[in-house]
């Protein structure tokens, strides 16, 4: 992000089922780490044993996903604890069989899959914003996206979850629970360069986003957009809800135009 005193608007996006669509979303529900986890396996099939490594693994990570979707729909565990569960169990389990190459060939492939749509409602309006991605999804994959945004004239900062590979195997640096998210927003908007803006998410984890937004810059000032919803909490709070990225821009350019 270049010159963030020339720009008086953010645009905060979350991007699991929100700037990313996936290769499934029906089935993904735009879940970037499901489709990385796809893609080694898929590259790694001249490889018979870490295929079938990769494969074991994910047999175990999809019973995993399946019982931490039960304890949160029964309330028994936060959205932010089965994430940070399944990111752990990701980078502990399925990394360790992954050289850097093979993660970054993947992340490359995977960040083709976001909305073609997204670009274009974020290039409309590039002039009175700024773009800021802040997720739960691995930071070298955030870093790909950022270069194929480039190249559709959105200029995007990212900030996810960093991991570390060191003589134990790979770890979690910093984990991007809701409260992390939070705190990014908050540093990103308490040095005074940015008078508006708009949070855009899809489950409640992005409400911690909203808010931190609204402390920084005062409720009037921030707008809060639901996008293909996935609970009823973020529908009841956000300013308004739209299943498509093509609503999404005409918002935007509605809003900018307002200042």
């Amino acid at each position: 992000m270049t010159r963030p005193a020339a720009h008086k608007a953010l645009v905060i996006l979350d991007f699991d089922g929100t700037l990313y669509r996936g290769l499934c979303p029906a089935l993904c529900r735009g879940i970037a780490n499901a489709d990385l986890l796809v893609v080694l396996c898929l590259i790694s099939l001249s490889q018979p044993r870490r295929f079938f490594r990769l494969m074991r693994e994910a047999v175990r990570l999809q019973k995993l996903q399946r019982r931490l979707t039960r304890a949160y729909e029964e309330k028994r565990l936060s959205l932010s604890s089965a994430d940070g569960r399944l990111i752990r169990f990701f980078v502990h389990r399925i990394m360790p069989y992954c050289t850097p190459a093979a993660l970054d060939r993947a992340a490359a492939l995977v960040s083709r899959l976001c909305y073609p749509s997204a670009w274009r409602a974020l290039s409309a309006v590039r002039s009175g914003c700024d773009f800021v991605v802040v997720s739960k999804s691995f930071h070298f994959l955030l870093e790909k996206v950022r270069q194929r945004a480039a190249a559709c004239d959105v200029h995007l900062r990212v900030i996810g979850t960093r991991v570390r590979r060191g003589d134990a195997g790979w770890r979690v640096e910093v984990p991007m629970t809701r409260e992390e998210k939070a705190f990014q927003v908050r540093e990103l908007l308490m040095d005074g360069a940015y008078g508006r803006a708009v949070v855009i998410g899809d489950t409640e984890d992005d409400i911690g986003m909203r808010d931190a937004a609204a402390e920084a810059l005062g409720a009037e000032s921030v707008a809060f957009i639901a996008l293909n919803a996935k609970d009823n909490e973020i529908k009841g709070i956000a300013d308004v809800s739209y299943p498509s990225w093509r609503l999404v821009g005409v918002f935007l350019r509605s809003w900018v135009a307002e200042a």
